[in-house]
């Protein structure tokens, strides 16, 4: 009988374990850069309600909050308190 820590360390072995998990708001933040990136969203361009990104991507409205957040702090996206989200200049 194998002992867990053995399992473990023969697992690490023979597959490379990933120390970052690709979260749902990491994938949909790369969606919207890249649709930012290729012109498809221009600058000042108003991004879609928080609601109708989670109904069209199929996640939920945490998920949108956290990928925008990330688009943010890479200056890609800005917000205006009441009227929503904008593609930066």
């Amino acid at each position: 009988m194998l002992h867990f820590s053995a399992v473990v360390q023969a697992t690490a072995l023979s597959e490379p374990f990933p120390l970052v998990t690709d979260r749902l708001s990491d994938r949909l933040a790369s969606r919207l850069a890249a649709q930012i990136e290729s012109g498809a969203l221009r600058p000042g361009d108003r991004l879609p309600t928080e609601q109708q990104l989670a109904a069209s991507h199929g996640v939920s409205r945490t998920v949108v909050r956290e990928a925008l957040h990330q688009l943010k702090s890479q200056a890609l996206v800005t917000s205006r308190q009441g009227l929503g989200c904008f593609v930066a200049h």
